[in-house]
């Protein structure tokens, strides 16, 4: 290889320099010839005779790269895109997709359009210029998105379904000038010197076979040489990019399989940072659902194992893309080999193709790069959604984040629960579980040799032991004598809406607190343990009932979401169950009796505006499903959690943020006593305190009462 040296590195490093810094035409001169060229790939749309849809391609200086803008008469930034070389025109079909791109010969004459699109296709050949800065966006203003393509290789089409900011959605407009350009090739270059300087020869685990590893500096060597010749001819540069393109193609499909240990544990972590969970990607936990095992099968290929238990194998389903949890690891859909892509990250392809796939779908990946996000089995390799490290636990250093969540969550819990039988008190049996799983968290917790699985057994157990104690709490026990306000978590009063004869509309819905017969709430006991019908003052004799009716036209489905106004006490769909949810005080209400179409069965809203309706067809895990259930008495106002009121605390430091208005913050003892006041108060408060409980008032535009716990 040609020796690579300061000077050369300098010389490439400028050239690069130089390819970036050209800057889009925004607003494009009728009479004048331009060509698109896409920022990612470096390539330029083209009018391709072999296809139909635009794709695109290495610089050719030819016709089929160049093109004028036809402005849209009254319309800013927006134009039709001929072809010179054609006398065609740019547009999408709208043949029952959102993304199919051709060639017209007359974007105004619907005749000359294909069959399958629409009576008036105009819009469909208009394009907007967005100005992006540097670079140009390129709108369609018939389907509302942008023109881009899913690949950066050659002959790569081009699709109009895509988003603003994709990076494969950037063009650059310049004058059609037939200079040589050299950035694609600069730009594999790059990626394929960094590969090549950052992998090594071998048969080993990782390592490259001589004769492509050659092949693949042989490449570089005339790569580089055409990037320092400025007289050379694009038909050099473009040769010199097939010639680089297939031999980095060559020396990444020929690198010797991953072979981990067999003895190890390792976590399987996603390109995006999350982690395999077995089914889709989320935050790390390092628990053992994030743990697996490979299990040597034969010829570089693994199964791939939960590390809790050595009768399950990954496997890919019968469709194809799913993957799950199989019982057989001699099957070859149970069979994955891993291959570096020289970025840290591997592949991970399946022996075996199912469903009607073909190859290349056989790589394990995602759709999104978002927590939660399924995982799949049936992609190309290709996108970086495709890829993942493979980490050796014992690599890493114990993480106690989640333990200290937990251990956090449930002291904050305990300091407000009660042991007992009565209502809203947690029975013995669940609450001295709770107690103990947390002692010995504590225990992990402070142990400093502590290994990762004790923590994560741990965690699980003392989120496990929480979730039961909250579950096993005894109901509500409303006084059936007083008058209740329902107070959602958004600090909004559930409100009567005035009762209409005959009417399924929604009956309640949130409303600041006016303090009239609306959102007077009454309790009567029903012939089921710790169920009650709920009534309210403004529509008397009435009692909130989930309906049970069809919907309006409708044959199979119901509106069993709905609350309405009923006569009949007795009925199963009138009767209601309050639980505290483990949140300060705050309750779950649920129906007893799920509706003919869902059996979620909680109150709850969509979002937390005054007006938003309320609904029984809730999950109760949410905070739009959380309510307080206090005395009608006047004072009920002043002991609203505002919903944009928060508060927290660190290093002894009580803080209390996103405070409206004037206020007056007081703090005092778990006892009563009062220890601090301020009046005047706006935006933030804060004050030192030891560590302990406290209760807070705030008093004045924004208001709120409760315990904070001072760390």
């Amino acid at each position: 290889m040609k020796k690579f040296t300061l000077f050369s590195l300098f010389l490439v490093c400028s050239l690069a320099f130089s390819f970036m810094q050209a800057q889009s035409v925004t607003v494009p001169d009728p009479g004048t010839v331009y060509t698109i060229k896409q920022i990612a790939s470096g390539r330029y749309l083209t009018r391709s005779l072999g296809s139909s849809a635009p794709v695109i391609k290495v610089a050719t200086s030819d016709l089929d790269q160049q093109f004028q803008f036809v402005p849209v008469a009254g319309v800013a930034d927006t134009y039709q895109i001929m072809c010179v070389g054609y006398d065609e025109y740019l547009a999408r079909l709208d043949a029952g997709n959102t993304w199919t791109m051709s060639w017209v010969a007359d974007p105004n004459n619907a005749g000359s359009w294909p069959s399958s699109t629409i009576a008036d296709p105009t819009q469909n050949a208009q394009w907007q210029i967005v100005n992006e800065g540097t670079y140009v966006t390129i709108k369609n203003v018939a389907g509302g998105a942008y023109m881009g393509t899913d690949a950066t290789s050659d002959n790569s089409s081009t699709y109009a379904n895509k988003g603003e900011t994709e990076e494969r959605s950037k063009w650059i407009i310049a004058v059609a000038t037939g200079a040589v350009d050299k950035e694609p090739l600069q730009i594999l270059y790059d990626e394929a010197k960094a590969l090549y300087d950052n992998t090594s020869e071998g048969t080993g685990s990782n390592q490259y076979p001589a004769d492509t590893r050659a092949a693949l500096a042989s490449a570089l060597t005339a790569a580089l040489a055409v990037l320092q010749d400025d007289g050379a001819y694009q038909e050099d540069v473009n040769d010199a990019l097939a010639v680089l393109t297939t031999a980095l193609a060559a020396y990444r499909a020929s690198v010797y399989p991953f072979q981990p240990s067999t003895s190890a544990t390792y976590y399987i972590e996603h390109s995006s940072g999350f982690y395999f969970t077995g089914s889709s990607i989320a935050t790390a936990t390092y628990a053992e659902d994030q743990q697996f095992k490979f299990v040597a099968v034969g010829n570089n290929y693994y199964n791939i194992q939960p590390a809790s238990d050595a009768s399950k194998y990954l496997t890919r389903q019968d469709n194809g893309w799913d993957l799950g949890w199989g019982t057989d690891g001699t099957v070859s859909t149970a069979q994955f080999i891993m291959r570096s892509t020289g970025t840290g990250y591997y592949t991970i392809q399946c022996a075996a193709l199912t469903g009607g796939k073909t190859e290349p779908a056989w790589f394990m990946g995602t759709d999104n790069n978002t927590s939660g996000s399924s995982v799949y089995i049936d992609k190309n390799g290709t996108d970086g959604k495709h890829y993942w490290k493979i980490i050796d636990i014992s690599t890493v250093a114990v993480v106690k984040t989640a333990l200290e969540d937990a251990v956090a969550k449930v002291a904050d819990f305990l300091q407000y629960a009660v042991r007992g039988d009565g209502a809203d008190q947690y029975p013995a049996t669940e609450y001295d579980a709770l107690t103990a799983a947390q002692i010995t968290a504590q225990t992990v917790l402070n142990n400093s040799n502590a290994t990762q699985k004790e923590v994560s057994d741990a965690t699980t157990a003392l989120n496990n032991a929480l979730a039961a104690c909250i579950a096993a709490v005894k109901p509500f026990a409303p006084d059936l004598a007083k008058t209740y306000a329902i107070i959602h978590y958004s600090g909004l009063y559930l409100n009567a809406l005035a009762y209409e004869e005959g009417s399924i509309a929604n009956c309640i819905d949130l409303l600041e607190s006016n303090q009239s017969d609306s959102q007077k709430i009454t309790f009567a006991a029903s012939d089921v343990a710790d169920a009650y019908t709920i009534s309210i003052a403004s529509v008397p004799g009435k009692y909130l009932t989930r309906y049970t009716g069809l919907q309006s036209g409708s044959t199979t489905a119901y509106d069993d979401y709905k609350l309405v106004w009923g006569d009949d006490a007795t009925s199963p769909y009138a009767k209601y169950e309050m639980k505290r949810v483990g949140v300060q005080n705050y309750y779950t209400i649920k129906c007893i009796t799920a509706g003919p179409q869902r059996s979620n069965s909680y109150f709850g809203t969509d979002d937390t505006n005054s007006g938003t309706g309320v609904y029984v067809d809730k999950t109760g895990t949410s905070t739009n499903h959380y309510w307080k259930i206090e005395d009608f008495d006047g004072t009920a106002i002043k002991n609203i959690v505002k919903n944009n009121v928060l508060v927290y605390s660190g290093k002894g430091m009580l803080t209390v943020a996103n405070l409206e208005g004037t206020n007056k913050v007081s703090v005092y003892s778990i006892s009563g006593q009062l220890i601090s006041t301020q009046t005047g108060v706006s935006g933030q408060y804060t004050k030192q305190l030891p560590q302990g409980i406290y209760i807070l008032v705030v008093d004045g535009a924004t208001q709120y009462r409760g315990k904070a716990v001072v760390r």
